[in-house]
């Protein structure tokens, strides 16, 4: 058994499909995770912002990335679940380029957690390495400006 599946572009006689054999549409793998897209948003100092926002996954993912300020900043992260999963580890990612993340502090509270770091990085975000059972994520993140001299 053979899935045609349309590009989406033009119409079908003018543009190839992609054939997929032996697969259902229900074994296709989901659609992009939040972050995947390469779209930075702008976090203000003081706003909170979703990473995850009730997310639903039981696969790694990285949240929505998002464009820091050009001075250091103190960044307080919350982890939030919608039922106590059995296994959490949700870190928080910084990037001077954005697109090489390293990790700079990892929550792994089934219960959810407020942590807070320093940094001074251009790009920020929360990845999602493994959540078992509780499966709805959610991860906000907020800032606030450090004095130049913090280090």
């Amino acid at each position: 058994m053979s899935q045609i599946i349309p590009l989406g572009i033009g119409s079908p006689a003018e543009i190839p499909q992609f054939v997929l054999f032996g697969l259902s549409p229900a074994a296709l793998p989901p659609p992009p995770s939040p972050g995947s897209g390469g779209e930075f948003k702008i976090i203000s100092p003081g706003v909170a912002a979703y990473s995850f926002n009730e997310f639903s996954s039981l696969i790694f993912t990285d949240g929505s990335e998002f464009t820091l300020p050009p001075y250091p900043v103190e960044i307080t992260w919350q982890t939030i679940y919608g039922s106590a999963p059995a296994l959490a580890h949700i870190v928080l990612q910084a990037s001077l380029d954005g697109s090489n993340w390293a990790t700079i502090d990892t929550s792994t509270a089934t219960s959810g957690e407020i942590r807070t770091v320093q940094i001074s990085a251009q790009f920020i975000r929360a990845a999602m390495l493994d959540v078992t059972e509780g499966i709805i994520t959610t991860v906000l993140i907020n800032l606030k400006r450090i004095s130049d001299n913090w280090f």
